[in-house]
């Protein structure tokens, strides 16, 4: 037995790491164990310890692994399910995906060695939680980006995320990684049996001021109640991701919305109904005669529609639509769209090779960009339509001047995975960060109404049809985040790893 401890010991930093890797998803929902996400990051600076350059990278694709592979091990649904792929081929691309996404926290961990070859303060506790933020920024734009698994969204139930209103996720992030720094800093303290009881009481004091801070922040009201106030009905149709685009289906399908909203409206009191992404499976223009049917029918009770479907433009491809109609008025075009799912990069090269490039609705275009909100009844709706409202400074700059956020979505690509959980959680984070009510209407869940702290007001059953109505009233003013966005963040961030950088060269000399 000892021998075989011997031969794995030089294996021991990069199995700890895969190991931290996969905590990390305990601090997301469903799970929720905000603490699970820090340890992760303490486990990830304790196995940097003693690394150099290039155990650092393989430590970081180890741990990149770990968070990836069973954080979002979920596109295999879409890829198999809904893509049609093989189980060999699903699992190849999940694989690619996840080893792609394992490549920022495997670059983050080498830049870190690299710039900062001493296990210090400097490393630990300015340039890491900085490079971690930094990272994040970088995964969620390049190549349209993957802004999923932000460390700041598992804080939702803790103090820390009273940071929100003020920088956004990332200032949360920060937050979280710092104090894992500061913990891991107490172990190492201990570990190697220093007997500085002046560093001792530093550390403890940082602690106390981040958490002091957050609590502090907790109280604060960002956003005052406006005057304004709607009945919202979300209906939840419950359509098998199969039979979406069916012709076949296509009365079936508007039926059971009309049905539903039927039901829900003989039984509950509503200003503003809100079918989800895709609920129409008829592109406008050919749509138009059902919408001003509808439209003229809810302007006769006072009460206006938001639905999703596809607009169709003369080459053939697509916008995906948020239309309004009855009493109000405005249109959406995404701008945001999934690679694959949306659209297929490289469209000439690589449509058709297998299914999973040649999706029915795969041909959308980008909508332009600053467009303006959707009005209902003179209450003004931000729209985000499903991905798009993992994008922090799009919600951020789209949110200005509304009432409130809509983001419809069809989660049913998720199947029943914690994807969805995921979405909703992101989705609640937005609305801390905005202080607004976020209404979010999706097709098979989870559809939820949430006020402006990021609880749940009302929410459906997750793969039933089904409809829920809540009020929402509209949040005046806006928060710091929605007011200056990310550069204070990053002047603050440019600051501290500036401070690393001389505190490495002064103790090099």
């Amino acid at each position: 037995m000892n021998d075989l401890i011997k031969k794995l010991k030089p294996y021991f930093p990069y199995i700890l790491a895969l190991l931290g890797g996969m905590i990390m998803t305990y601090g997301f929902a469903p799970y929720g164990i905000a603490t699970a996400s820090i340890t992760s990051c303490v486990v990830f600076l304790w196995c940097l310890g003693k690394s150099n350059k290039k155990t650092a990278f393989l430590i970081g694709l180890c741990y990149g692994i770990g968070m990836f592979g069973y954080g979002v091990n979920w596109v295999y649904v879409s890829i198999h399910d809904f893509g049609n792929a093989s189980p060999i081929l699903a699992t190849l691309i999940t694989s690619a995906f996840i080893l792609f996404l394992s490549l920022y926290p495997a670059f983050l961990a080498s830049l870190l060695v690299t710039l900062f070859p001493q296990n210090n303060n400097a490393r630990n506790l300015l340039a890491f939680p900085v490079l971690w933020v930094l990272f994040e920024i970088l995964r969620g734009w390049f190549l349209t980006g993957f802004p999923w698994m932000y460390m700041g969204y598992s804080q939702i139930e803790n103090q820390l995320v009273s940071f929100a209103p003020i920088g956004g996720v990332w200032l949360v992030s920060w937050a979280a990684v710092f104090i894992a720094a500061i913990l891991y800093s107490f172990i190492n303290y201990f570990y190697q049996l220093r007997e500085d009881k002046k560093y001792l009481a530093i550390l403890g004091a940082l602690l106390l001021a981040v958490w002091g801070a957050a609590f502090g922040l907790r109280s604060m009201e960002w956003t005052t109640t406006g005057h304004k106030k709607l009945n919202v009905t979300l209906i939840q149709g419950n359509i098998a991701q199969l039979l979406r685009w069916d012709p076949q289906y296509i009365n079936h399908i508007i039926e059971i919305y009309q049905t539903l909203t039927a039901t829900a409206l003989n039984n509950e009191r509503s200003d503003v109904i809100i079918w989800p992404e895709g609920a129409i499976p008829v592109p406008l223009p050919t749509s138009q005669p059902l919408l001003n049917e509808m439209g003229n029918l809810l302007q006769a009770r006072d009460m206006a529609l938001i639905t999703g479907l596809p607009t169709q433009l003369p080459n053939q491809q697509y916008y995906n639509t948020l239309y309004v109609t009855g009493v109000g008025s405005g249109v959406y075009y995404k701008e945001h769209l999934v690679p694959f799912g949306e659209y297929v990069p490289f469209d000439k090269q690589l449509r058709g090779l297998i299914s999973f490039f040649n999706l029915p609705m795969s041909s959308f275009i980008e909508g332009p960009q600053k467009q303006g909100p959707l009005n209902t009844k003179d209450f003004l709706f931000a729209p985000a339509i499903c991905y798009e409202i993992a994008y922090p400074l799009f919600v951020q700059s789209m949110s200005k001047g509304a009432d409130a956020i809509l983001t419809v979505s069809n989660d049913t690509w998720f199947g029943r995975s914690i994807g969805p959980f995921q979405h909703l959680q992101i989705a609640q984070f937005r609305a801390i960060e905005t202080g607004k009510y976020v209404v979010r209407a999706t097709n098979t869940g989870l559809t939820a109404i949430i006020d402006d702290q990021g609880k749940i007001v009302e929410a459906a059953e997750q793969f039933a049809p089904q409809s829920i109505t809540a009020e929402v009233v509209n949040k005046q003013g806006q928060t710091p985040w929605v007011r200056y966005g990310i550069w204070p963040l990053i002047i603050a961030m440019t600051v501290v790893f500036s401070a690393a950088l001389i505190m490495q060269s002064t103790k090099k000399q």
